[in-house]
């Protein structure tokens, strides 16, 4: 499975405020985090690279309380998010390997769909978490 962590900006200062607010406090960061959800599962289809469809159509959310996730069961996804060639135009920095005096060069491949994704849309779940954690320091 294919797993990225995003950093929250103010978090200590959430935290202080947060048991002071309580639940209307929970609240607004929830919906922070479901809208910061959405906005990354559709760019997450819109980068999708797309041939039957089936990947596409198959990317979900799931939320649970503080938590969203964007997800996907299809089993090749893993090998469209992270390349399974060298002849992949996003090539980055390759490894270079001596092997028994042989070098062996071992090209990578940029992050497709969630790894492109996630940079795109941080500037904007940025925002959804800084007027959140806003409202929230506004209610202490």
């Amino acid at each position: 499975m294919v797993q990225f962590n995003i950093k929250i900006e103010g978090l200590d200062k959430l935290k202080k405020g947060f048991t002071r607010a309580g639940s209307s406090g929970a609240r607004e960061l929830n919906n922070a985090i479901r809208k910061s959800t959405f906005i990354l599962q559709g760019d997450v289809k819109e980068k999708t690279p797309v041939d039957t469809g089936n990947l596409r159509s198959k990317i979900y959310t799931k939320f649970a309380p503080l938590t969203g996730k964007v997800y996907t069961n299809v089993k090749y996804a893993k090998f469209i998010e992270k390349g399974t060639r060298s002849y992949n135009p996003d090539i980055i920095r390759p490894r270079v390997y001596k092997i028994r005096g042989r070098t062996i060069v071992r090209h990578r491949t940029k992050g497709r769909m969630f790894g492109r994704a996630i940079k795109a849309t941080r500037s904007r779940i940025n925002r959804n978490f800084k007027i959140a954690i806003d409202k929230i320091l506004k209610m202490i």
